[in-house]
């Protein structure tokens, strides 16, 4: 893959307004990258680094909770609205819905792709009783012209993010600050009830909101308080199963384990999504709140760490999910 440097600034284009705030600094990009984003209005954006030039496409579908790229002119998207996970491709100036997955959605927030398989993580209330903590994963297969329901895996808990670590999934408990790990998630081919082999805590996280793994680095986003447009951060781990392998079940990860980015200049408040790009060690981050919503990236992912300022800087108005496409 040949890589290149490019400069994000005003002058490219590639920002709808500038605002002194924003840096000029690199982020390394390949000849083909798509940063693709969308809004909790159902707008999705594809930004293609290299030329600066921006699409701005109406979905249709409200509060898009999941974004992933399948090729440069398609993507999956998940509505928390519309209760669907949809494909889509761009064409011209519109997006034409292509596949359908199952109408049992109630609350989808989060979307994990392994392969064909495509793992939705929907936190309404399982078995009807509120007293109890209880959520469900379903599992969609896409292959050729079909996206169909496989199974529905039933939680003990309240799911959030998701995110799958070779054949294991990570799934973050709604209500604290959890992780638990299911080992090769995919065998688990019927309607049923899995219970986690292995559940940590993240030591300094109040509740995982976005979730990504890649090339051994995992990164946790923390909205911290709702409301603050100032307290969010990121957590990473760039030796995470070998940090996970020296935590006994039921144990906590040590701050010490981890490299925090925290602060004014870091830019987060609530960053609901994170995705990281190993090839360019850079991290992009959906911040929701702050600014209005914008996003965000920072180069240096497995050592960055403080009160960084972002690579890159740019406007998005209710932001509410990422995904950067190269090859």
């Amino acid at each position: 893959m040949l890589r290149k440097a490019f400069l994000i600034i005003c002058g490219l284009g590639f920002l709808h307004s500038c605002s002194k705030d924003e840096p000029s600094t690199k982020v390394q990009i390949s000849e083909n990258s798509f940063l693709f984003a969308a809004t909790q209005e159902g707008q999705v954006k594809r930004y293609n680094i290299n030329t600066g030039k921006v699409g701005t496409y109406s979905s249709g579908a409200g509060d898009i909770t999941g974004l992933y790229g399948l090729d440069v002119d398609s993507l999956a998207i998940l509505s928390m609205t519309d209760k669907s996970l949809k494909t889509f491709g761009i064409s011209g100036n519109a997006l034409e819905e292509r596949l359908e997955g199952s109408q049992s959605l109630e609350h989808p927030h989060d979307l994990a792709v392994n392969n064909s398989f495509f793992v939705v993580a929907d936190d309404a209330d399982a078995d009807g009783d509120p007293l109890t903590e209880d959520s469900r994963l379903f599992v969609f297969q896409h292959e050729g012209s079909s996206l169909k329901l496989r199974n529905v895996i039933f939680l003990n808990f309240r799911v959030w993010a998701v995110e799958f670590m070779g054949d294991d999934l990570l799934v973050s408990h709604k209500t604290s600050n959890k992780l638990a790990v299911f080992n090769d998630f995919l065998e688990n081919r019927i309607t049923n009830v899995v219970r986690a082999n292995k559940t940590v805590t993240i030591e300094g996280v109040t509740r995982i909101y976005g979730m990504d793994f890649e090339d051994n680095l995992l990164v946790l986003s923390d909205i911290g308080t709702e409301t603050a447009d100032n307290d969010g951060s990121l957590q990473i781990m760039p030796d995470f199963q070998g940090v996970l392998n020296g935590v006994a079940d039921g144990a906590a990860i040590p701050v010490d384990d981890q490299l925090v980015l925290q602060g004014a200049n870091t830019k987060l408040g609530n960053p609901v999504k994170v995705v990281y790009d190993s090839a360019y060690n850079v991290i992009f981050v959906a911040e929701q709140l702050n600014g209005g919503g914008r996003i965000v990236a920072f180069n240096n992912a497995r050592s960055a760490k403080g009160n960084l300022a972002p690579d890159l800087n740019y406007p998005l108005a209710k932001v509410s999910a990422i995904y950067f496409y190269t090859r």
